[in-house]
């Protein structure tokens, strides 16, 4: 018998041993039979032998049955069945039986079910275990972008602004300041006012300074006779 079979048949011997002891608790409240633990002084102790008159009754529905004696009042639970001394006896006998079985069902299966849960635990692991063995790759260290070639030499805005000042200071103070015009009309058209501090938009400090210093540059001699 595989381990999921035993605890089902477990499963379904408990519920009958539960209906048997809530109906016999709930029989015994309705019927007024349910045994005291403090006894009258000189009340002589019940015997399991029914009186005379006795009515047996067999509820099937609850795996129960019930021994009615003078004075009781009959079962009022759906399903009881008036039936003969002999088979309650026979009935009584087997739902005894049934809750031994089930007693000891549950005994035998109680180390089964605690260790069944470690198995795929252990299936788990043995899985999990060849996964785990092998290596993750190192982490690469994190590659810093190489700088663009004309971005690294390219030189400071503030470069720009020494060479603006220096065309317009070409020739004396101030004397430069309609070659600077002329340099910041070619590189910035259409502007109607243009200014060095507008060039630094353009992102290309290199070719200003040189414009700039070409404007400074002596012009070439024409030679005849070359």
């Amino acid at each position: 018998m595989s381990l999921e079979q035993t605890l089902e048949q477990t499963n379904e011997l408990l519920k009958q041993v539960i209906t048997i002891l809530q109906t016999g608790v709930s029989a015994g409240a309705e019927l007024g039979t349910a045994d005291t633990t403090k006894k009258s002084p000189g009340r002589p102790k019940k015997t399991d032998t029914p009186a005379a008159g006795t009515v047996y009754w067999l509820i099937e529905k609850h795996n129960t049955v019930f021994a009615q004696e003078p004075g009781m009042a009959a079962p009022t639970f759906e399903g009881a069945v008036q039936v003969t001394k002999e088979e309650y006896e026979a009935k009584k006998s087997q739902y005894a039986a049934l809750g031994a079985q089930a007693q000891a069902t549950t005994t035998a299966a109680k180390p089964a079910a605690t260790s069944a849960p470690s198995q795929p635990t252990a299936e788990v692991a043995a899985a999990d275990a060849p996964a785990k063995s092998i290596a993750s790759p190192a982490p690469q260290p994190a590659t810093a972008p190489t700088a663009d070639a004309s971005s690294a030499s390219e030189p400071a805005f503030a470069d720009v602004m020494t060479a603006a000042k220096a065309l317009n200071d070409h020739g004396g103070a101030g004397k430069g300041r309609a070659l600077l015009m002329e340099v910041l009309q070619a590189l910035l058209p259409g502007v109607e006012k243009p200014t060095v501090a507008a060039l630094q938009a353009l992102g290309k400090n290199a070719a200003v300074i040189e414009a700039m210093k070409a404007k400074m540059a002596p012009a070439e001699e024409f030679d005849p006779l070359a």
